[in-house]
């Protein structure tokens, strides 16, 4: 992958290190560590030692560079890591106490750039640039925003969202920071040079951020300060202890999108995280109609429904609803028949069985907090964590001898005895989130706890068990979590509170499908004007989208390329509402590329690239228009750049697998104009090279992969195309070939019966 070379100048002494490349000039501040007592300031640390050999990072061959310096009774060791070739730099801080006494570290700064001329990008400061922001859990908003411009970009990078993608109370986001984990990529305005990314590497061990800092405002902005802040919570360092911040990637490329395909490889490299499973699982969720009023009688009220009339999706969830009270987990008098008898009945149908929990935090009158009070995670002053969700709440401290056992025994209790083997984990973040908690294990970070957490809840429910971390921290749950959530709570309605956010969150998240399955939280498509109650819940039962908004919301399920979750009560849905699921169902597991990601509000054009299961077939590609705005637009493809790059040829078939109508013939480099687009209103595009001497499949009206998912064999003999689709829905299937035809092609289809495969389509002529 073409990257800017960097070139690196590394002092031994304490000066500045500087990084070049074509458009790019980054200036580092030397960092001395925050602690208690204060470490001493840069002037008095002495340079004591060089040492420099090959280093293989994240699989990539390069040469380290360590320094050493110390300052009475501390020694820190700056690690450089120079990619071969100049492709990538990475640097670290190593921090040993060498005294005779403890101290509190707070943080090691591997990363300091400050000052207007800190950090340049084609000549320009931060006046002239673009910036995508990412969060370190759900509720955070990745955004697009321009340093000095206070518009609704800038609020979602500065103030995230709420549990259900509301807006935060607070200042209105006028502060000029932006705190970013993992990464951020800075570019200037209007793609007039390089990309620089900045990401954390490692992710284990503690917490970390980007800290985009500015001074004056509008066009008259400027960078105060860019910095890699690694948190170590003031944890307990003793004599002799060493603690070491994470490994901080700065890359220069050219396309977004590469530069992010390549850091979620080199994390998952460096961590060992395998290739997530494939396909993801699609699952069905009580939560987004029920809400906690889910009762066995509903429960055995749907699977009777599924009995008649089987939705081929893979696991049943019954979330929050079933337990007595959160930290107990017991069954309630709502489900007399036990919650063993409920995953028995769920299996019997053919499905999984998944099970939602809130594991790591208990009611604050739960008989599990009256119990084990001494479980229970404190903050500096003695109190307890409060973490607020339907009520106060509190925190267990997993470094407390015994909880991570109790964690790992009721896991396993869950899974061997009950029988779930889908488990949803539940504001995991609350270990996490208070900065003033101390653990009893003064040595660990609030990372490292929330990690024990996690790993006893692996232990419990063993390697076969699939694990939904919701609200977790991202890079915490690196090779432990299945999928993660990748944005906030939906509601079946586009305002009120706002839908776009969460649209936002799932689409710049679509590249971690890499490190685990993204989950883009349910689906909802049905029409319901009233709630199932006069609850505070009762709202979950809504469903107020027009048409087109529900067709947005089922391509968002395939555009994020990970797990297909949904939530509807069939046995009142619309019989048009529920054949929109047969698009996203089964999960395909290929996240979309965002064509647009620098562009304000959110991503309008998405590429998905299908290599279809069908050998026979070669590959293509989707590209979706999605209009946000409250206006009519008119989108428009161009076959240039990203679009083509891997399916490259002269001529290219366009086939609206929405509107089931070929496009036509569009030459490379040509542009598609899609007319009017309603608000809120898709368009998807299944674009597949055209030679001209062969027929072509154009699309089926079955899958938004277009054939990708379905189609299992693909044969042409003479002037006829002979192949088989395989699907669990019992809906008839179109299917569209292209023929070569005088004048450019001939569109001929065919409909495959419900239960048959085979098809036969012949030219006609």
């Amino acid at each position: 992958m073409p990257s800017t070379p960097l070139r690196t100048d590394l002092p031994a002494a304490t000066g500045p290190v500087t990084l070049t490349g074509e458009g790019l000039s980054l200036t580092l501040t030397w960092a001395p560590p925050l602690a208690r007592p204060a470490a001493p300031g840069v002037a008095c640390w002495i340079h004591r030692a060089r040492r420099e050999s090959p280093r293989t990072l994240a699989g990539r061959p390069g040469r380290l560079v360590a320094d050493t310096y110390t300052a009475l009774g501390l020694e820190l060791t700056r690690e450089a890591w120079l990619g071969e070739g100049g492709e990538a730099v990475a640097l670290r801080l190593r921090l040993r106490n060498a005294s005779a006494a403890p101290l509190r570290l707070d943080a090691l700064l591997p990363v300091q750039a400050d000052g207007p001329e800190g950090l340049l990008l084609a000549g320009q400061g931060a006046a002239g640039w673009e910036v995508i922001a990412h969060q370190r859990q759900k509720n955070g908003i990745p955004s697009s925003f321009r340093p000095g411009v206070h518009d609704a970009d800038w609020a979602h990078a500065t103030r995230g969202a709420t549990e259900i993608g509301g807006t935060p109370s607070g200042d209105g986001g006028a502060s000029e920071a932006v705190e970013m984990d993992p990464l951020c990529l800075l570019r200037p305005a209007g793609a007039r040079g390089p990309v620089l990314l900045c990401g954390f590497l490692s992710q284990l061990g503690h917490c970390a951020r980007w800290w985009l800092r500015f001074q004056g405002a509008g066009n008259q902005v400027a960078l105060a300060q860019l910095q890699a802040d690694c948190e170590f919570d003031g944890s307990l360092l003793p004599p002799g202890g060493e603690r070491t911040s994470q490994w901080c990637l700065l890359r220069g490329g050219e396309r977004p999108d590469e530069l992010m395909a390549d850091y979620a490889e080199r994390v998952a490299a460096y961590h060992g995280v395998a290739e997530p499973a494939q396909p993801p699982p699609s699952v069905l969720c009580s939560w987004y109609y029920y809400g906690p009023h889910f009762t066995e009688r509903d429960f055995l009220e749907d699977l009777g429904y599924l009995e008649r009339d089987r939705i081929p999706f893979d696991v049943f969830l019954i979330d929050e609803c079933w337990d007595l009270s959160w930290g107990d987990w017991e069954g309630s008098d709502e489900w007399p028949s036990g919650m063993q008898a409920a995953a028995d009945r769920i299996r019997a149908l053919g499905y999984r069985p998944g099970l939602w929990t809130c594991p790591f935090i208990a009611k604050i009158h739960s008989r599990f907090a009256v119990e084990h009070g001494e479980w229970l995670l404190r903050r500096n002053d003695g109190a307890p964590v409060l973490f607020p969700m339907d009520g106060l709440n509190y925190v267990l401290d997993p470094t407390y001898p015994g909880v991570c056992d109790w964690i790992e025994a009721l896991f396993r209790k869950m899974t061997e005895d009950w029988g779930y083997t889908y488990h949803k984990l539940d504001f995991t973040r609350a270990v996490f989130l208070d900065k003033e908690a101390r653990f009893f294990d003064g040595t660990k970070t609030r990372l490292e706890a929330y990690r024990m957490a996690l790993e006893a809840v692996r232990r419990g429910a063993g390697p076969g068990s699939y694990i939904s971390v919701c609200g977790g921290h991202y890079g915490g749950s690196l090779g432990l979590a299945d999928s993660q959530r990748s944005g906030s709570d939906v509601v079946a309605r586009w305002n009120d509170p706002p839908a776009l956010p969460k649209f936002k969150q799932n689409l710049l998240r679509t590249w971690m499908n890499r490190l685990w399955h993204v989950d883009a939280d349910a689906m909802m498509v049905r029409r319901r004007d009233q709630p199932i109650n006069n609850s505070r819940h009762g709202r979950l039962s809504l469903g107020q989208f027009s048409d087109d908004e529900a067709g947005t919301i089922t391509l968002n399920q395939y555009l994020g390329g990970g797990i297909t979750c949904f939530t509807e009560k069939f046995l009142e849905l619309d019989a048009d509402r529920k054949a929109l699921y047969r698009h996203v169902v089964p999960a395909h597991g290929v996240g979309a590329i965002p064509l647009d990601p620098f562009e304000p509000t959110c991503p309008s054009y998405l590429l998905t690239r299908i290599a279809p299961r069908c050998p026979d077939l070669g590959p293509w590609v989707t590209v979706a228009a999605v209009n946000w705005t409250d206006a009519p637009r008119p989108p428009s493809i161009a076959l240039e750049g990203m679009v083509t790059a891997s399916i490259p040829a002269a001529r290219y078939l366009a086939f609206d697998l929405i509107r089931q109508e070929c496009l036509g013939l569009f030459a490379a480099g040509e542009t598609i104009a899609l007319g009017e687009q309603a608000p809120h209103a898709s368009r998807l595009v299944r674009l597949a090279p055209w030679d001209g001497r062969r027929p072509v499949l154009a699309g089926t009206d079955l899958h938004y992969s277009g054939g990708g998912v379905e189609v299992a064999e693909w044969r042409v003999e003479g002037g006829a195309v002979r192949g088989r689709i395989t699907t669990a829905w019992d809906y008839p299937v179109r299917v569209c070939v292209a023929f070569p035809a005088a004048g450019g092609y001939a569109l001929q289809s065919a409909i495959v019966p419900p239960g048959e495969g085979a098809f036969a389509i012949a030219q006609e002529g």
